[in-house]
């Protein structure tokens, strides 16, 4: 309460909910007391009203509002439950000329799931270690979708009326997250800095001084606001991988929740199984990726592989620095377990080269670089740019919707996670040999952030980094290769994704895309190779139901198109689909009604052209199918 965020403790101007007693028990005891007997809930009908009047309420108000001084205001939630009262507010606050800040969620879907399971679960705020561990250990059950429409509907209809009211006067308009965006995620010193930017427009808006405020008191007012409902407490709801991706078809919201995640550990259970597979043996097998690899997502987490692999993050870039998330006591752990060839941290049953059995043998690798043989003190040689999702292309494998991050907070979240690497890995301190792959999670040409990098780096001044392309191909023209005419010498590897042989396939998969256009630049970029621009080019196939058909066919159509290698991935969810619309996707699966024909394709003899075919985690079902 910001009357008690001030140096000369200021009486209590606040009454956090009027209509709580607790509220006017705790800070108004001699207001208390007259009403107490009024101030309860009483069931009607299964309705919850007060018995105390609104003109009672209105009384009690004017006595808080006399009796204290400074800044004076009242905290009424946006409360589905509440409209009446909170119309009274809204309403009496206008009248008495108070100054309004209207406080909403910009995630209104989260906010109905947390008000759901607060109703579960009886406990509305977190404050003591009784309160966490009665939402720990809550037995949730799963969440209604249409009682979750209802409540978003009706809270987004409740915010419109009140931007409605309010659009006449003067009002502080402040989302939950913009004022507690970065107190769980970033650096120490910069959460504080960052919440007091916003704390001092508030208290100028209210006509206070920022100067006054007890910095002590904020810290530890601020702290109690995080949010509740987190990502491990919203996991333990039964559909929650149902209400996610609801939340992103219907409303394009994420709430938070690793749905490949998830999906990965059920498909793991799945996966081998199917063929009988039993783990593998992997203490002679070794992966350079968790020495190697620094991948960063746009929630900052890094990992050491892709997180559909290797699930387990090993820090946050916005909460320290690449070096010391590179060696963190995380990192170190999943090392150990490649080192000890247990290989704990990885998915067995569904990483492509455990699966493949490509990974090489442990003795050659440390023996070939001894720098294998440790686990601390190392550099990351691979950045994977994983934290723009724009594109320009809807894939219905991918996303609902194209997504474009050009200006605004999702931009310049991007963005400043994408000045820390750059400022790290292209810092005249930094000569150490090292590659940046662009991109992991949408295509390099359809993001400004990284179309901004590819076009005005100088490699004449960085010839350590070098440049790997991950990209849908539509976009990757001569043109566009000139306009990165300053880093042709940096140019690696480029991999680009059709997963077609036809246009009417491709045009189903590939959803916004080109198939002229993206087979024509496949064209330009074989002749790269041929002069040496590029060492490796590969085309990538993500065999689903739609173009599983069409797997031998992509091997000759490379050929074609004087790609170096193909490479095959069975189709990973990433929350798009429902989970019956996703396992109708799974040909793969021995109950699936196509098995058998899937299995029939697989014994193409072009598909065990190695190394120009790399089968990933489909190679059990190639051995299977020829065996």
């Amino acid at each position: 309460m910001l009357g008690s965020l001030y140096k000369n403790k200021l009486p209590h101007s606040v009454i956090t909910e009027p209509f709580c007693k607790d509220s006017l028990k705790n800070y108004y005891p001699e207001l208390y007391e007259p009403l107490r007997e009024n101030l309860k809930y009483i069931d009607e009908e299964g309705n919850k009203a007060w018995k105390t009047s609104l003109k009672d309420i209105e009384k009690v108000l004017d006595k808080c509002f006399e009796s204290a001084n400074g800044i004076k205001h009242i905290w009424s939630h946006l409360d589905l439950e509440g409209k009446l009262q909170n119309e009274f507010i809204l309403n009496y606050a206008i009248r008495k000329k108070i100054k309004i800040i209207l406080l909403s969620r910009n995630n209104f879907v989260l906010r109905a799931i947390s008000l759901m399971l607060a109703r579960q679960s009886d406990v509305w705020s977190v404050e003591t270690e009784n309160d966490k561990s009665s939402v720990e250990n809550f037995s949730y059950k799963d969440i209604n979708i249409e009682k979750l429409e209802d409540n978003v509907n009706e809270y987004t209809k409740y915010l419109y009326r009140y931007e409605q009211v309010l659009a006449p006067f003067d009002y502080y308009d402040i989302s939950y997250e913009d004022f507690f965006k970065t107190l769980e995620t970033g650096p120490k010193e910069k959460i504080y800095e960052m919440q007091l930017t916003e704390l001092h427009k508030l208290c100028k808006f209210l006509g206070g001084h920022p100067k006054n405020l007890d910095e002590e008191i904020v810290n530890f007012n601020l702290s109690k606001s995080r949010k509740q409902n987190k990502k491990d407490i919203l996991t333990k709801i039964p559909n929650i991988m149902t209400v996610a991706r609801h939340a992103k078809s219907k409303w394009n919201k994420s709430i938070g929740v690793p749905i490949k995640q998830l999906r990965a550990r059920e498909d793991e259970d799945n996966f081998g199984q199917i063929l009988n597979k039993e783990k593998k043996d992997l203490h002679n097998k070794f992966c350079v990726n968790p020495f190697d690899t620094f991948e960063v997502l746009k929630s900052g987490d890094v990992h050491l592989c892709c997180t559909t692999w290797l699930g387990k993050s090993i820090g946050n870039l916005n909460d320290s620095s690449v070096e010391e998330i590179f060696n963190s006591e995380k990192a170190k752990e999943i090392r150990r377990t490649i080192n000890d060839g247990t290989f704990e941290y990885c998915k067995h049953k569904i990483c492509p080269k455990i699966q493949g059995d490509y990974l090489p043998s442990k003795e050659w690798v440390q023996k070939e670089n001894p720098r294998y043989s440790e686990v601390e003190n190392l550099s990351p040689k691979f950045y994977s740019l994983s934290y723009d999702e724009s594109c320009n292309l809807s894939c219905p494998s991918c996303r609902v919707d194209k997504i474009s991050w050009t200006e605004g907070p999702q931009y310049e979240k991007r963005k400043k996670l994408q000045d820390k690497i750059l400022d790290y890995v292209l810092s005249e301190d930094n000569k150490e040999p090292c590659v940046l792959n662009v991109t992991g999670s949408g295509d390099p040409f359809g993001s400004k952030l990284f179309r901004e990098l590819l076009f005005s780096m100088d490699g004449e001044k960085h010839p350590n980094v070098q440049i790997d392309i991950k990209s849908n191909g539509v976009m990757f023209s001569p043109a566009y290769w000139k306009k990165m005419k300053k880093i042709h010498n940096n140019f690696r590897n480029v991999y680009i994704s059709l997963d077609a042989t036809t246009k009417e396939t491709y045009d189903i998969v590939r959803r916004g895309g080109n198939w002229e256009a993206a087979t024509n630049n496949v064209k330009f970029l074989s002749s790269l190779v041929k002069k040496n621009f590029l060492k490796h080019l590969r085309l990538d196939f993500v065999v689903q139901h739609t173009n599983y058909k069409e797997i031998a066919d992509f091997v000759r159509l490379g050929k074609e198109l004087g790609a170096c290698q193909v490479c095959f991935q069975l189709v990973t969810d990433w929350g798009t689909w429902g989970k019956e619309e996703y396992n109708n996707h799974c040909i793969w699966k021995k109950d699936h009604p196509e098995f058998e024909n899937f299995i029939e394709v697989l014994k193409d003899p072009v598909l065990i052209d190695q190394p120009y075919v790399f089968l990933g985690n489909m190679k059990e079902y190639v051995d299977y199918a020829n065996k």
